[in-house]
């Protein structure tokens, strides 16, 4: 798990009540003894012969006191438990760099892509990976034996999360069926801006009898049209939730909002 600002607050919560429950406990049981059992556990072999005996006196203090072993175990689990947390968090923030804002960009790329994926393509065989040097942002289609054995891989970059996913944009209703879309780049173009519209050059993948294939073209929005992650181009359901279009140049998608466009306002008219 990456060390992220939330992980690196409660790491701080626990040093101030591993310090706390110093002050709360030092009357029945040394200190030494404490930080043994925080540091190596309730029954390690690491403490040495003297916190060892200070431990057992401890025990059988509390035992005599309470007569029984449940106020012991509950100190004792406590201390191990807050031992325990403090090192994992310790362990995991040396293997990753505090706060890795590229490692979390990765994840939840790859994560939310999937989930697009999912709900766009749930018949399909799809494994949708982050990228790297052997495997680039792409598609790569492992074909097998027979089309039952067929496995799609799809590799998005870590600002896919932030470039397509948190634009609404992951998925596209093309002429033809649905799309995913891999990379996108808004374009600035003169005669679209005019018409009050977007231009966006994209590579979508598709999928034809369970196989992935990949097209070069362009998606026109509305400007006045809100479109994110909680108002995405296409829904769920692989319905149009926000008005686009598709196309394998600017001018056919751009003609084909304007005419979908034109078709609204004639049925809104005509209603």
């Amino acid at each position: 798990m990456a060390y992220t600002t939330d992980t690196h607050r409660i790491y701080k919560n626990l040093l101030s009540r591993i310090n706390s429950f110093r002050e709360q406990w030092k009357d029945d049981v040394p200190v030494e003894v404490i930080n043994s059992i925080l540091e190596h556990g309730r029954y390690s072999y690491k403490s040495t012969k003297q916190v060892g005996e200070k431990m057992e006196e401890a025990e059988h203090r509390m035992l005599m006191t309470t007569g029984s072993r449940d106020a012991w175990d509950a100190f004792s689990q406590y201390a191990s438990s807050l031992g325990d947390a403090i090192k994992n968090i310790r362990s995991d923030r040396k293997r990753r760099n505090i706060y890795a804002p590229v490692l979390r960009a990765v994840e939840y790329s790859s994560t939310i892509a999937g989930i697009a994926v999912a709900n766009g393509f749930s018949r399909t065989s799809i494994n949708v990976q982050k990228s790297n040097s052997e495997n680039p942002v792409g598609l790569f289609v492992y074909e097998g034996r027979s089309r039952y054995s067929m496995k799609n891989y799809i590799y998005v970059g870590a600002t896919w999360g932030r470039t397509i996913g948190d634009r609404g944009m992951a998925l596209i209703n093309a002429p033809d069926g649905l799309r995913f879309v891999l990379k996108c780049s808004p374009r600035n173009v003169m005669y679209v801006d005019d018409d009050g519209m977007n231009a966006w050059q994209v590579t979508v993948v598709g999928f034809k009898h369970g196989k992935g294939f990949t097209q070069e073209g362009w998606v026109v929005t509305h400007k006045s049209t809100e479109h994110d992650h909680l108002h995405p181009l296409v829904n769920d359901s692989r319905k149009s939730e926000v008005p686009h279009s598709f196309g394998f140049t600017l001018q056919k998608a751009h003609s084909l909002l304007k005419s979908r466009t034109v078709r609204h306002l004639t049925k809104m008219l005509d209603g």
